[in-house]
Formats: C-alpha cells, sequence, structure tokens
C-alpha cells in the first residue's frame, strides 16, 4: 500500500490545483454513505482511502483508489463472528484497477487458505493452497494463469496424494500417484510436439534443476534448487532467452533477489540483499553470469550478498541442458478415481470488487443501451453516461460468430445450482443462450447491464415465443457472487430473474472458441429445432447486442 499511498500524494495537489484553477473547487466531494461506503471522489472519480461495510456495520473492505481504479494492496474481512471479533478474509494487490501483486486468503480462525503472486491479472509464481490448520495440500507454480512445471498434492496428514508435471495445466511427463494404502502408481503422460523435459539432479537423487524444452531451447518456467530442497532460482524462458521478472531465495526460502531479465541480461533495477540489507540496484551492478566449470555451487554462497551469488545461479541456470531420461517403469495407471480426487485446478477466489463511481453512475444508461439500442440524449456539456460502450450498429467478431451459425450447438447440457438443464428438452421451442464473460476479479459491469436488460424485457421474449438462458462461465461460487451483483440493480415489484446456468471447466467456452479473458461476451439465438439462426460475439467486454435486435431475429425464424 506504501507506493499507492505515494502515488496519490504525488497526484494529489494536481487534482486540487486544477479545480482551484478553474473555479470548481467543489468538484472535491467526501462521500459516506452508511453502512455502505465512506470515501472521496475528485471530479466524480474516486480517489484516495475508501472503505466498505457489511450490512452488520463491521469493516468489509479497505483500500486505496488512484483515478476511479483500485490501486496498492487492499484488505477484506469476514462478518464478525459470535465472538464480535474481525478477521482477516483476503489481502490483494491491484495496480491501475488490475490484479497485481501479492494474494493471501485465510480461513475463518486465522489459518491460511491460499498463498500467492498476480502479475498482469494473471496468477503467476508460486502458490500454496492449504487445509485448515497450516497443512499444505497443492503448491506448483503459475505461468500466466497456467499451471507449469512441478506440481505436488498432499493429503490433509501430511503425506503424498501425486507428485508430477503440468505443462498450460495438462499432465504431462512422469507422474507418481499414492491412494489411501499408500500403494503407489506411477504413469507417463505425453508432451505436446516439439516440448522435452529437463530435469537435473544432485548426487543425493534431489532435484536441481526443472524446465521444459520447445525444439531443443529453453521454454517457460524454469527453476533450479538448493541441495536443501529450497527454491534457489526461478524465471521465463522465451525461444531461449530469459525474460521478464526473476527472483532468487536462500535456503530457508527467503527472498533474496529479484528484478527484470532481457535477452539473458539483467535489465534495470533490481532489488538485492546486501549483508542482511534490501537495496534497489542497478543492472550494471550484476556481473556477468559464470558458467559452471564443476560441481554446482553451494547452498551457503549468498550468506553475505546476494550480488556473490547470482553471477553463479545464473550461470548454472544458463548452462546446457539435455533432456530427461523418463524412467520406464512407470506402468502402472492410476484408477480414475483416484486421479479425479484432488487433481483439479486449485480454485483462486477473488471477492467481488465494488463497481467504480462511473460505473455505478453509468449502470441505468448501460441498462437502458442493452435493452433498445439507442443512446439517449445527454445533457450539453455533461458527462457521456454511456463511457466507452460501443455503437449499437457493431456487428461483433464476424469471424468468430459466423462458423457457428447453421449447426447445432456442439453440447447438451448446462449446470445450474440445483441440477442441470438438458437443450434436448428445448426441441420445439426458441431461446437465446447469453454467454457473459466470467469472474475476472470483479464482477463485469456490462454483464449485470446486459442480464438486467434481458430480465426487463422478459414478456417481449414470451410475445415472440422465445426463452432466455444466461450462462456464466466458472464455477458455483463465481455464478453466487455475479447473481448478487445482478439482484442489486432490482426494482421492487420485479418478476423472478433467469435461471443462470454455469460452465465451470469453461468447456462450454472451449467448445465455441469463445475464450479470451475468461469469455468473450457471446449472444446465440437457436430455433425450434435447435440450430444456431443468429450469433454474436463481442469485439470486447462492452460489445454486446442489445433486446430489440434480438427481438426482430426471432420474429423472422420459421414459426414466428
Amino acid at each position: 500500500m506504501t507506493r499507492s499511498i505515494l502515488k496519490l500524494r504525488r497526484r494529489w495537489p494536481a487534482f486540487l490545483s486544477a479545480a482551484l484553477l478553474c473555479g470548481c473547487a467543489a468538484s472535491y466531494e467526501y462521500v459516506d454513505v452508511p453502512g455502505r461506503h465512506q470515501g472521496a471522489r475528485v471530479g466524480g472519480e474516486q480517489t484516495g482511502e475508501w472503505t466498505y461495510f457489511h450490512q452488520d456495520g463491521s469493516v468489509k473492505a479497505n483500500g486505496f483508489y488512484v483515478e476511479d481504479e483500485q490501486d496498492g494492496l487492499w484488505t477484506y474481512w469476514y462478518k464478525p463472528g459470535p465472538d464480535g471479533s474481525a478477521q482477516k478474509q483476503y489481502e490483494i494487490g491491484f495496480t491501475e484497477g488490475q490484479l497485481q501483486g501479492a494474494y493471501r486468503r485465510w480461513f475463518r480462525g486465522g489459518s491460511p487458505n491460499v498463498e500467492g503472486a498476480f502479475q498482469d491479472g494473471e496468477e503467476r509464481g508460486p502458490w500454496v493452497f492449504f487445509a485448515p490448520g497450516l497443512r499444505p495440500i497443492q503448491m506448483g507454480d503459475f505461468v500466466d494463469g497456467k499451471m507449469s512445471l512441478r506440481w505436488k498434492y498432499r493429503r490433509g496428514d501430511g503425506q503424498l496424494r501425486a507428485e508430477g508435471y503440468r505443462l498450460m495445466d495438462k499432465l504431462v511427463g512422469p507422474w507418481q500417484f499414492w491412494d489411501d494404502q499408500r500403494q503407489e502408481y506411477r504413469e507417463i503422460y505425453p508432451l505436446p510436439e516439439g516440448w522435452q523435459l529437463v530435469r537435473d539432479l544432485w548426487p543425493s537423487g534431489a532435484i536441481r534443476r526443472e524446465g521444459f524444452l520447445l525444439d531443443g531451447e529453453p521454454e517457460g518456467l524454469w527453476i533450479t534448487w538448493h541441495r536443501s530442497g529450497g527454491r534457489r532460482l526461478s524465471g521465463l524462458f522465451d525461444d531461449g532467452d530469459a525474460i521478464g521478472p526473476w527472483a532468487a531465495w536462500d535456503p530457508t526460502g527467503q527472498p533474496l533477489a529479484a528484478g527484470e531479465m532481457d535477452d539473458s541480461a539483467p535489465e534495470g533495477d533490481w532489488s538485492v540483499v546486501v549483508q542482511g540489507v534490501q537495496e534497489s540496484l542497478p543492472d550494471y551492478a550484476i556481473d556477468s553470469p559464470v558458467a559452471p566449470t564443476g560441481p554446482w555451487s553451494a547452498d551457503g554462497i549468498a550468506d553475505e550478498s546476494a550480488l556473490d551469488a547470482l553471477p553463479i545461479w545464473l550461470g548454472e541456470m544458463f548452462s546446457p541442458a539435455r533432456p530427461a531420461n523418463l524412467p520406464a517403469n512407470y506402468d502402472r495407471p492410476p484408477p480414475a478415481a483416484l486421479l479425479a480426487s484432488g487433481m483439479k485446478r486449485p480454485p483462486v477466489k477473488i471477492p467481488p470488487q465494488p463497481w467504480r463511481a462511473r460505473e455505478a453512475t453509468n449502470l441505468p444508461a448501460m441498462v437502458r443501451l442493452y435493452s433498445f439500442g439507442r443512446r439517449q440524449p445527454t445533457q450539453a456539456g455533461g458527462p457521456d453516461p454511456y463511457g466507452d460502450l460501443g455503437a449499437p450498429e457493431s456487428k461483433g467478431r464476424k469471424t468468430v460468430s459466423q462458423p457457428l451459425v447453421g449447426s447445432p450447438l456442439p453440447f447438451n447440457k448446462l449446470l445450474t445450482p440445483d441440477g442441470e438443464v438438458d437443450l434436448a428438452s428445448y426441441k420445439g421451442r426458441k431461446f437465446a443462450l447469453v454467454i457473459m464473460r466470467g469472474f475476472d476479479g470483479e464482477v463485469c459491469v456490462y454483464c449485470a447491464a446486459q442480464t438486467r436488460a434481458l430480465q426487463k424485457a422478459r414478456k417481449k421474449f414470451e410475445a415472440v415465443g422465445a426463452e432466455v438462458l444466461v450462462v456464466y462461465p466458472g464455477d458455483g461460487d463465481d455464478l453466487e457472487t455475479f447473481l448478487e451483483a445482478v439482484e442489486s440493480l432490482a426494482e421492487d415489484g420485479d418478476e423472478p430473474a433467469y435461471e443462470v446456468c454455469f460452465d465451470p471447466a469453461f468447456e462450454l467456452v472451449q467448445a465455441l472458441d469463445i475464450e479470451g479473458q475468461k469469455a468473450l461476451p457471446t449472444t446465440l439465438l437457436i430455433d425450434a429445432m435447435g440450430i444456431v439462426r443468429w450469433a454474436y460475439v463481442g469485439k470486447d467486454k462492452v460489445d454486446r447486442p442489445d433486446v430489440e435486435r434480438m427481438i426482430d431475429v426471432f420474429k423472422k425464424m420459421t414459426g414466428s
């Protein structure tokens, strides 16, 4: 949060100066809605520290805004328990509204649930998932939101359940599994064409270096390990060159150095621990990598200064690598039940983020636009309530939409909180399948506005003999968060909302080829024979068809 505060202090005088020069110092507004939130706005944008409250008045969330975007470390609390104590639920870092930096989640009672970090909105680096009581049960690395390299799975009693390699979430290379009776199973999973696994060992048999080769060059995440088993150095390769963020640790797991690499050389300022003190040093203070000429270095070479160790550890990481000789005795595939238990991608929950001030203000205009496709006149000189909403004449992504038309849906069933929907039961009826973006750190205000517009048009769809199915990509918890946001827009006397389905493994999204920052907003209109007759895949998160356009298409369908 320190960086955010400093950033705010740099910008704050500029805000006030601008307001005074134009004679509109009143643009500063302190907002205090009892039981909901409090904070400041400047020029209509949220600025500085904001606090949100549970319905009982206890603090729900606290953090900083810079120009209407969350910035710095935000903290979230559970509702107070029976004893009235406040307990942290999350700590999450943001930069300009995007997930960035540390992520921590706690169980009620204070024990850790998840620890990791985000970069540019995606999970990155080492993550650990705990069972209640400080017992780690899943651990491994993410690269751009995908599970990568070696992952371990443990039972609640600490015993290993499984260990092996992942590449872009998929199981690859050698895996070992243990059932409840400690019976061991082994299997080797194929790697994609051109990929090979590198797995160097210390003389003791412990892993020393691991990563992947693509067409003979290092690619993706690589890690070296201390003899004692602790992580030593990790970073990314692209076509054989070290790039992006790299980091080093001592044998006990304490950070020693972190910075950026470009073309396999340090770039910009690095954070380096020298004689126990963290310093910011320029890249030229770090010596060039030193190729190993004998046994790899001892664990303690960084005791005095990480500057002594970095050139050696980088040289060891960059030294020539050979593909691993995979064992031939991995021929006991695990039972399906064992493979399915606890091997899914671990969930990383994000609490629903408050909508930005401009979004909350513009919501009624968004609902009107997604309802009628027409912009209402705006007051001369006033703000545009439609913000960055696309023009109604947009035709979406034709290259993605057109292949979907003329064929039946590539799936038959959708999950709901209470069971499932069998699309075969819709034969003889027209319906719209409207797919939202999914939960990307916040409930998308455009998804909520579009869903609200669809709800308000229920009778119009009934008049043309059509129904509406809304799909929210993600799991049941994400769906519940989304529904809470949509329900907050309801008005007195509203009819019950549509039942909303969910797509927990994004299988529907993948089948339609509409992946993109979760999912591209997509609307499919299906005739009574189950054939897609009209498809609209948005160009971006705001590009969606309005209700009137959908009604016109339904009217023209045979049998309307």
